[in-house]
């Protein structure tokens, strides 16, 4: 009766520590970077930002990287939170890929390998940005604050850019530099062969000219 309890035991705990249960334990759902619904989320660039006015909350994300940690967090974690929602009432909300156009090229890469968040005022300057490949996302204290900070700066930033309206963005053309092949070798262009006294060219270089001389007149033979 010992043994079979025994028995038992050990199988329990086999099963209960077999790769299957682990695995379902700890795995964690797949998740698709940008497929939060949370906002009215808009692809806006930097200038049409700008003209709404508001404070802006921009959302890059690296559509390429398979394991997003941080865009999962962000995404799954961060954005539903009510304390986050309340907090970004009043915003427009902009998600981008890390290749998009409308926006500057130091600004994109923040999301390499995984995703950016910026907190700006409506000129587009940041006050609050968390950009980590493969890190935690920023705590809701972090990001409540930021959006405090926007608001409150926005009047200022609205203020400054109907005196001093910015230039347009426009994405700078990347050149790329085509090598220039060496030019080819000609070979050099090989001069007539002329032979003296042909075609008069030995006359012309002379300044003599060929003298033709008449045609010899055959007498003829009659049976006179």
């Amino acid at each position: 009766m010992r043994n079979l309890w025994t028995v038992l035991v050990v199988a329990v705990l086999l099963y209960s520590a077999s790769p299957s249960r682990c695995d379902a334990a700890t795995s964690v759902a797949p998740h698709t970077p940008g497929s939060n619904t949370t906002y009215s989320w808009t692809r806006r660039d930097l200038n049409a930002a700008r003209k709404t006015e508001k404070p802006i909350i921009l959302y890059i994300y690296d559509h390429e990287e398979k394991n997003n940690t941080f865009a999962r967090q962000v995404e799954r974690q961060l954005f539903p939170a009510e304390e986050v929602k309340k907090a970004f009432a009043d915003f427009v909300y902009v998600m981008v890929r890390k290749d998009d156009k409308g926006w500057p090229i130091e600004i994109l890469a923040k999301s390499d390998r995984g995703a950016a968040l910026f907190v700006m005022t409506c000129d587009c300057t940041p006050v609050g940005s968390w950009a980590r490949a493969g890190g935690s996302a920023p705590t809701l204290k972090q990001v409540a604050a930021a959006a405090e900070a926007a608001k409150a700066g926005n009047q200022a930033a609205l203020d400054k850019m109907k005196r001093v309206p910015p230039k347009e963005f426009k994405q700078p053309e990347i050149t790329r530099k085509v090598p220039v092949d060496k030019e080819e070798e000609k070979a050099p262009v090989q001069a007539p062969i002329t032979i003296p006294g042909l075609n008069n060219e030995g006359a012309e270089k002379t300044g003599a000219t060929k003298k033709t001389e008449p045609a010899k007149t055959v007498p003829v033979l009659t049976d006179e």
